[in-house]
Order: C-alpha cells, then structure tokens, then sequence
C-alpha cells in the first residue's frame, strides 16, 4: 500500500478531539472529509494558521479578535508534548494538573479560561479547525465572546500524527493597587447609596496596615491583632478578580453607621483563584463608646496616631516626656466646655506648644494638632480628662491637651 493511500485510510477512520468549555469536558470522533493536498506545514505554520481561522470566525460575527499570548503558547506546547508523549488527547496532564493550574504555574493572570484539544494525522490547519467547528463544545470556545488572548500548541509530524492545542482566555489585568483600592471605595459608596446612606469618609491613616492585613490573608497568613488605636473596628476579607465588585452577602455589614473606612489590597493568586485575585481589607471604624477605654488608654491612642502619621511622613517616632504628661494632664482639667474646638493654652515654658481641645469622639484628633505633630518636634505629653455630660446628651466630652517640645536639631 503506497502511503498516500495509508494517509487516507488513516484519515477516514477520524479525527479525534477533545474540547474543555469552562468546567466541562468532552471526547468525541468525528469523521472527516477528504484533506486539502498541498506541502506540508510546519508545526509553527499550523499554529499561525490555526490562529488567523480563529480570528477570521470571530470577525465574521462581530467579537473581539484575539491576541495571540506567547506565555499562553508556551503552555498550549507543553501540553501538546505531554499528549505527544503518552499519545493520549486529554486535558489532564500526565502528573494530573487541570488547564486552570497548568497556566497558574506560568503566572498567567485570567478571568475565565477554555481549552481545545485534538489529534490529527493531517498538516492541514484549516482542516483540523473546521472540525473543531463542528463539536459544540469546540465551537463555543473558539466563539467564546469573552476570551481576548489565545495560545497555540502543535507537536507531531506526519508520520506520528500531530496533537493539536489551543488556550483561550479572559486576560485578568491587575490594577496598580491605589486604583483597586478606588474602585473599591466607589462600590461600597454605591452600596450605601443604594440604600440611601452617605459614602463612609475614608481612614486613609490606618491604609498601610490593612494593606499588610491583606497581604497575610492573600498568603495564607494568620491576621495579627488589630492596633487598640483603631477604637472599636469590624474587618471584612473578601477576594475577588474584579475589585468593584462586592458580594451583596455584604450589604447588611456596609449599611451600618461607620466613622471610617481603610481599604486593605493586595493581588496574588491561589486554590481558589488560580489566575490571580484580589484579596480585600475592609476595615469599618465604629462609632466611638465611651466604654470602650479609660483615659490613660485614650491618651495612647492619640499618641499612637500621630505617630503613624509621622510615619507616613517618614518621621521619627514621638516620644513621651513624663514630666510634660503630667502638666498635660493637670491642664486638661482647665479645657473650658465652653471654648472653642481647639485652642492655644499657655504652658509652664514659652518654647512648649501647648494645644486644648474638647470632643465626644477621641478617635478624631484636629487638624491642627495633626500638622503640629508633623512639624520639628520630637517629645510630647498627652492628658484627658472626661468632663461631665451636658444636660440632655448621654454622650460623654472629653478635654485634650496636647503639648509639643521643639526639636533641638
């Protein structure tokens, strides 16, 4: 028998493919027709033709026209040479690992992900494409209208037969992490405003921590404790590929009364999300109770936040003096309820910068204290003293004073 006539014989028996649309997955024959003659292509020559026929489909009926990824080849070539191998059409490899962790272990970042898979003993590209065409399973992912990127594999020759790849996917852009943490923002306040609330005013101050919160629960890491500077907080983890999407699970939880909102990001992949999402901190300052610190610990938190603004500034640490605290503290009790907000206060020493002020919320410090704390100084003391409450308000007021020694340097 000459071998062009093994050749057709061989190509009557079928052409054998398997298909993978998301989660499901099929192995079926199909017979075929007679093959176009011609010279043989190479493996690189079938690829850019399976490739252009993808994208000559897809134009027709309007979608987006793929890209080809040469990440996305690298993967679609291996698993061809794994099948080539075993010469097995399947869309395990031979160690077990699914489409979704094959691209994992390449960092291919991915919304949804399909794959096509087949074997032939034919070098025309067109041929083989068609017939994909004509298993539904093969169809809908060449005609997927949500895959943007494409790889291409093909291992064989004519006298082993070829196996044929192709990968498709929904490319997952990852945003720089100020924008994710945006976007997230945007949602929650559409939430709220769905439910006719105010957008939470964002804690900006408290960010960098619940970055590194979320850079432990992306890593599989146990969260540390929450700083008792924060006041009463309630954390929120979520991890999604899509950053201005929320769970409506969480509606209820974003429709409270909320002092502050700090925004957590980090973007990493695992088990569950093996092209890549982002894991979200969001950390909802409660309204402040009066019970939930004595004085001396609301002394430590106002120390503590402003030296994370320092900190951010890149500026030394404040220290407490003992001798100024205890002059804070007896100054504390001078703080009239019926000053204003903040004030000036004389002190024991012309070059001290002494500061009162009066607020039912300790967690929220004045603006002009903040900028003082960021100004050349490296010593302070802090008092408070809670005054009784007004008549009618159940709410308690506290007094501050706060007292600034200048840097030497």
């Amino acid at each position: 028998m000459s071998a062009r006539t093994s050749f057709w014989r061989v190509l009557a028996a079928g052409l054998l493919v398997a298909g993978l649309s998301e989660s499901t997955a099929a192995l079926i024959a199909v017979s075929t027709g007679n093959p176009m003659s011609g010279q043989v292509l190479s493996t690189a020559e079938m690829e850019s033709v399976l490739f252009s026929r993808l994208n000559d489909e897809r134009r027709e009926r309007g979608l987006k026209i793929l890209l080809r990824n040469p990440v996305l080849d690298e993967a679609a070539r291996k698993h061809a040479a794994d099948m080539a191998g075993r010469r097995e059409v399947s869309h395990l490899s031979s160690n077990g690992k699914t489409l979704a962790r094959r691209l994992e272990d390449l960092s291919v970042r991915f919304l949804t992900a399909g794959e096509n898979a087949a074997f032939s003993e034919t070098f025309d590209a067109s041929f083989i494409h068609d017939q994909l065409m004509r298993s539904p399973d093969h169809r809908a992912n060449i005609l997927n209208p949500a895959y943007d990127r494409a790889g291409l594999g093909v291992v064989g020759d004519l006298a082993s037969g070829y196996f044929v790849v192709e990968d498709l996917t929904e490319e997952l852009v990852e945003r720089p992490t100020d924008e994710a943490r945006t976007e997230i923002r945007a949602a929650v306040d559409r939430i709220r405003a769905e439910n006719k609330l105010l957008p939470i005013p964002p804690d900006e101050l408290h960010e960098p921590f619940a970055d590194a919160l979320a850079a432990k629960k992306a890593a599989g890491l146990p969260l540390p404790e929450i700083p008792r500077s924060w006041g009463a907080v309630r954390i929120l983890v979520l991890q999604t590929p899509v950053p201005d999407q929320i769970p409506a699970s969480l509606e209820n939880d974003l429709s409270e009364r909320y002092d502050g909102l700090a925004v957590g990001v980090a973007f990493g992949s695992d088990p569950g999300h093996p092209g890549g999402a982002y894991t979200i901190i969001l950390a909802l300052l409660l309204p402040y109770q009066s019970s939930n610190h004595n004085v001396r610990e609301l002394e430590t938190i106002l120390l503590e936040r402003l030296n994370a603004l320092r900190e951010r500034a890149n500026l030394p640490r404040l220290r407490i003096d003992p001798r100024l605290a205890v002059e804070a503290r007896r100054l504390a009790g001078r703080v009239s309820m019926t000053e204003t907000p903040t004030s000036e206060i004389r002190g024991s020493s012309p070059d001290l910068q002494v500061l009162g002020y009066l607020t039912e919320d300790p967690s929220r410090i004045p603006d002009v204290v903040e900028q003082s704390a960021l100004g050349r100084v490296a010593e302070m003391g802090v008092g408070t003293t809670p005054y009784a409450r007004r008549e009618g308000d159940r709410r308690p007021v506290f007094g501050f004073v706060v007292i600034f020694r200048p840097s030497r340097r």
